[in-house]
């Protein structure tokens, strides 16, 4: 529950500063992108790949952020929930779902946002989804085995994202992240494939992203 709690912390006070990744604004930004923000463009685009036609679909966006996924998907047929215990972030996915981004307010009625912990979220009882997908979430997570296994109860599909232990980049990020007293992990690709059959998935898929971890994709037999 401490970790959970640090985690909140730091994703609400740097929400913005978060979702600012993802804009693509100067030619400075664009470089530093395809160099060191290469992973986040690659899980997203085998992400939407992976969900395929998402006509009448319902899918589950576990760390939904300020719904970067959540208005493309809602845009292609999708009913979206997503879940992000940040308040911050809900509002920003609000905003983007409703604003000129999200073609107004259309789209926000196939989309449920949630201010909650997945771990703990009971709205989750009886639902069942086509596919439950988490980007950028596992890095945080103490208990990533209960973690997928609760993704693998709720929906068909299972995606997610994994940093994995590189030479440089893992003690750098580790550094960087304790001076804000926000925990993160790292993952080897047994463990991930290992965590997934556990789960009771099937026909794993792993894909390197940018030489900084993997996207992983199991279904249910």
């Amino acid at each position: 529950m401490q970790k959970t709690s640090e985690v909140k912390s730091y994703f609400t006070e740097r929400a913005r500063l978060f979702d600012a990744l993802y804009e693509d604004e100067s030619e400075f930004s664009r470089v530093f992108n395809r160099i060191f923000r290469r992973a986040m463009l690659e899980r997203y685009v085998y992400t939407l790949e992976a969900l395929g036609d998402l006509q009448a679909k319902h899918v589950l966006d576990v760390g939904c952020g300020s719904g970067r996924y959540a208005v493309e998907l809602a845009r292609a047929g999708a009913r979206v929930t997503g879940i992000d215990f940040s308040p911050e972030m809900i509002e920003m996915a609000w905003a983007r779902l409703t604003g000129p981004a999200g073609d107004g307010t259309e789209l926000a009625q196939r989309v449920d946002l949630v201010s909650g912990d997945f771990a703990t979220w009971s709205g989750a009882e009886g639902r069942h989804f086509d596919a439950v997908f988490a980007m950028g979430v596992l890095d945080y997570v103490a208990d990533a085995p209960a973690f997928i296994a609760r993704m693998a109860e709720l929906g068909e599909t299972v995606i997610a994202s994994f940093p994995r232990p590189t030479p440089l980049r893992m003690p750098l990020r580790k550094l960087r992240y304790s001076l804000r007293n926000c925990p993160v992990y790292f993952y080897r690709r047994a463990k991930i494939e290992e965590m997934f059959r556990a789960a009771g998935l099937a026909d794993i898929v792993t894909r390197h992203l940018g030489g900084a971890g993997y996207w992983v994709q199991g279904r249910r037999p």
